[in-house]
């Protein structure tokens, strides 16, 4: 018998888009999802569902408009329980490399409070390449400038980031102060002790 797979529901702005975090690597597709298996699979097909994204945090799901979530909450979080028991069986617009959830990790934790805080500081961190379990950043506004931006990166950026894409090995930050460029900060892989 497999184990289920742990998820919980939160609620978003949208009052029609329930957002399901489940574990990181749990199904191996990214984007919209266009079949499933299962009742889940049956909701999509039948429209009620629409649209079903899978994102590094989770997925979010959309009710078609007219129907509540407290008529169709029970019943859609017991088929996604049910379909994420079948990975294999779920198909996105296209399927993603280790490479793409490494990136879209890195866009959602940008977006996310660990971004905010950046923004809120005037500064920006933006996504120059991921690839081979290495990221690459470059900050610029008041990043460029700021003797804290390592810690912000090694206690806010590197620990989120490495929380939805653990095979993050190397995270490696640049800052660009007008037309010369310099390695701020390098990140390898921590070692277990």
């Amino acid at each position: 018998m497999t184990a289920a797979v742990p998820l919980h529901a939160e609620a978003t702005a949208d009052p029609q888009v329930v957002h399901w975090v489940v574990p990181s690597g749990t199904l191996q597709v990214l984007g919209e999802v266009v079949a499933a298996p299962g009742g889940f699979g049956d909701l999509l097909d039948r429209g009620i569902l629409r649209p079903v994204v899978v994102r590094a945090t989770g997925i979010d799901i959309t009710l078609a408009d007219g129907l509540a979530w407290r008529e169709y909450g029970a019943p859609v979080g017991a088929a996604l329980a049910d379909a994420l028991l079948e990975p294999a069986r779920w198909r996105a617009q296209r399927e993603v490399s280790p490479d793409d959830e490494l990136r879209a990790a890195v866009h959602e934790v940008l977006a996310g409070a660990a971004g905010d805080y950046i923004r809120s500081h005037g500064g920006r961190a933006e996504l120059v390449a991921a690839h081979d379990g290495r990221v690459e950043l470059r900050l610029s506004g008041t990043c460029s400038h700021c003797p804290a931006a390592g810690i912000t990166l090694h206690e806010r950026l590197e620990g989120e980031i490495r929380a939805l894409a653990p095979g993050l090995r190397e995270l490696t930050a640049h800052e660009t102060p007008g037309a010369r460029e310099r390695v701020l900060l390098s990140i390898g892989r921590r070692r277990a002790g």
